[in-house]
């Protein structure tokens, strides 16, 4: 028998990437071990054949079920699906394997969904927000004990029985730890397995009726003391558009990220990602829950307004646990000298953390002449990109040519380029050949 490679593989459509990465957290934070393609896959490998021996392989299948994969005809995910169910079909009826989980209000008898996932029973995950009974009752279902895959019945579990752990693998840790137990510890882990099921069931019913907005839900991401808190810490959090047409969200966001990517640089510093920073964009809540919720003691935020060839762009940095304003500052600028804000955005807030939290001197941002028109098609195609449907994708590559045309040794829109054609690829809209010359070429 084919050694597991991974204890569960997790599967989605692109627009449900930060929901699935939420998941994925979760579980790994448990122990569990998870198949995740934007942190397994590298360039170079051959992702085709990577994802079909990790089908083939895993524990537990985990397809992300919601809108988009319903509003989606095509894509590789349905491809992931197929492998699956087709995966499923060869295994005895008492063997867990499809765990499916639905991130909003998709009705458990959609048809859109493929049969076989509608005939086990479904777990809601609002946005992505995993419970810590989730995780447990992963981990059980990869657990080889038969009390364990017994506790909960086969209407908890999806399918009756949970699959052998492959060794070498977390799960298997978990076997080897618990087989050689009392039996009265044996029956203590499976009478805690039991509440932490309960709750489980409790939760997911609680968390589907509220169907509030994710700043509601907020609180049920688990957060550590405050005492564990860098002081080191900060997230950017996405700048707003307050321009009179409200059309400059790319710019608005490019800027953000950029800060972020230059504050990373700085040793000593933990910068959040920007996955997880930008989670709360459009939502309302406020810094001290955005802090908890991301573990950071300050926040820069900012906005933009520009009106015609000119841009105010007001900053401020946050202490979170106490809401004074450690900085502030406002740019009134040309659009050409967008650069020499960012940098002078980022030299500021690491001036003012330095004394009090880093010490010595901050580094310089590193800065590269560009053309201030070329990097603004940059942004564009990067805010069209983030969509992933045929439509944007390829104004997402018009805008990274564009760019291009004026500046042709810049090396981002080349990068977005190929970006472009990979997920092309990946959503089946090109073939297979043609996406991968792309990127392969733009690339280079």
């Amino acid at each position: 028998m084919t050694e597991l490679s991974h204890a569960v593989f997790l599967s989605y459509a692109s627009q449900d990437t930060e929901a699935a990465r939420r998941i994925c957290e979760a579980l790994r934070a448990a122990g569990v071990e998870v198949w995740f393609d934007q942190s397994e896959l590298r360039g170079g490998d051959a992702w085709d054949h990577s994802i079909r021996r990790q089908i083939k392989t895993c524990a537990l299948f985990i397809p992300v079920v919601s809108r988009h994969t319903r509003a989606r005809d095509e894509g590789y995910f349905r491809l992931e699906w197929k492998l699956a169910i087709d995966r499923s079909h060869l295994m005895a009826a008492t063997k867990t394997f499809l765990l499916p989980v639905v991130i909003d209000d998709t009705r458990d008898d959609d048809e859109g969904v493929p049969e076989r996932f509608r005939e086990v029973q479904w777990t809601r995950l609002p946005e992505g927000l995993t419970p810590p009974a989730f995780a447990a009752r992963v981990a059980r279902l990869l657990s080889p004990l038969p009390e364990a895959a017994s506790t909960a019945g086969p209407a908890a579990q999806g399918v009756a029985a949970a699959p052998a752990a492959p060794s070498g693998t977390a799960a298997a840790g978990i076997a080897r730890a618990t087989t050689s137990t009392s039996q009265p510890k044996l029956l203590w882990i499976t009478l805690t397995l039991l509440v932490l099921a309960i709750g489980f069931v409790a939760a997911d019913r609680f968390l589907l009726s509220r169907r509030a907005p994710l700043a509601a839900a907020a609180p049920s991401i688990p957060v550590r003391e405050a005492s564990t808190v860098s002081d080191h810490s900060i997230a950017v959090l996405p700048f707003l558009d307050m321009s009179e047409k409200r059309d400059q969200e790319y710019f608005s966001d490019g800027l953000a990220e950029e800060l972020l990517d230059l504050l990373a640089k700085t040793p000593g510093l933990h910068v959040i990602a920007r996955t997880s920073s930008f989670y709360f964009k459009g939502k309302q809540a406020t810094v001290p829950e955005i802090a908890r919720t991301l573990r950071v003691a300050n926040i820069l935020e900012g906005s933009v307004r520009k009106s015609g060839n000119r841009l105010r762009i007001t900053t401020q940095l946050v202490r979170a646990d106490n809401g004074e304003h450690l900085w502030s500052e406002t740019y009134d600028r040309d659009q050409e000298d967008v650069f020499k804000i960012q940098d002078d955005i980022a030299r500021a807030v690491v001036a003012k953390l330095r004394l009090t939290l880093l010490g010595g001197d901050a580094p310089a941002p590193d800065t590269v002449a560009v053309n201030p028109q070329a990097h603004n098609l940059y942004l564009q195609g990067r805010y069209f990109i983030s969509s992933d449907t045929a439509d944007d994708l390829a104004k997402a590559g018009s805008y990274f040519q564009k760019a291009l045309d004026l500046e042709p040794a810049y090396a981002p829109a080349w990068a977005g380029l190929a970006h472009v054609a990979l997920r092309e690829v990946a959503n089946g809209y090109v073939a297979v050949a043609e996406g991968i010359a792309r990127a392969d070429t733009a690339a280079r």
